[in-house]
């Protein structure tokens, strides 16, 4: 489906679905379910609030979303079921485009539920070579996560997915991050995880912090480096780590931590821990 430039696609409904492509250059995407949706205004949407939903409902993306546009401001894009019981999908094939790749500036991504489900790493694409970058905003009261490379995306977006005190990760299966370069959950005083992780009783085993060319400097290292007063992490299982870090470069790789335990080390690693 291709809308004229500027307009407006809504999907609107108890539950809604998307496993095409649609297309609105600098337009408004809308995919929203619910008990009760309140229309957006005409206007170009520009914050979260643009679109109401109460009850449950699905709102489920597995196909294309784009209002990407050439040369001009791109537009916007949300994907939200019910805040009250409500669960938002990202497919494995889901892409959401709201990139101005030859100017302009970068349009808005809002994907928002009472459940936001990272079935895989979904491209959210809000880039702007030439212009200003826009916005993702994603802010449900809980994410559910059922494989590495959701996980990976969370945390190589932390501002995006742990914005607010109290966001909950739930994790519904072992995920092993082998191959992946993890950034502690929580970096120090002024960056602490104030976040929820409900493990389920599952595993996450075989990440890396640092490399032997690039070693972790941080103060804080684990799978969550530092836990602030309202973050909280249970029935999680947290297996062996590679870290990379010190004052200078390690000869070799850190094993720190022990299999079935949460990291979190208070001070900096040193190369002559192994």
């Amino acid at each position: 489906m291709t809308a004229q430039p500027g307009g407006t696609v809504a999907l609107v409904g108890t539950n809604v679905a998307n496993t095409g492509t649609i297309t609105v250059p600098g337009g408004t995407i809308v995919l929203a379910s619910g008990a009760s949706v309140v229309p957006m205004s005409s206007s170009p949407v520009s914050s979260i609030s643009a679109v109401t939903t109460t009850g449950g409902g699905f709102a489920t993306d597995d196909g294309v979303l784009s209002v990407s546009a050439a040369g001009e401001n791109a537009g916007n894009i949300i994907v939200q079921s019910g805040m009250n019981s409500g669960t938002t999908t990202l497919g494995p094939t889901a892409v959401l485009d709201a990139s101005a790749p030859n100017g302009g500036n970068g349009g808005e991504i809002v994907v928002n539920g009472h459940t936001v489900v990272l079935d895989e790493t979904a491209p959210l694409n809000v880039s702007s070579p030439y212009g200003k970058s826009g916005t993702v905003t994603i802010d449900p009261v809980v994410t559910t996560v059922s494989t590495a490379s959701g996980l990976e995306a969370i945390d190589q977006s932390q501002s995006v997915y742990l914005n607010d005190t109290g966001v909950c990760i739930s994790i519904t299966s072992n995920l092993n991050l082998g191959g992946y370069s993890w950034t502690p959950f929580g970096t120090g005083p002024s960056a602490a995880f104030d976040a929820v992780i409900h493990g389920n009783g599952h595993t996450v085993p075989g990440y890396t912090i640092g490399t032997s060319s690039s070693p972790y400097m941080g103060t804080y290292a684990g799978f969550v480096g530092y836990l602030g007063a309202t973050g909280v992490i249970e029935n999680l299982r947290v297996g062996r780590v590679d870290l990379f870090g010190g004052e200078r470069r390690p000869r070799s790789s850190m094993r720190v931590g022990w299999p079935d335990t949460v990291l979190g080390i208070s001070r900096r690693p040193t190369t002559q821990e192994r």
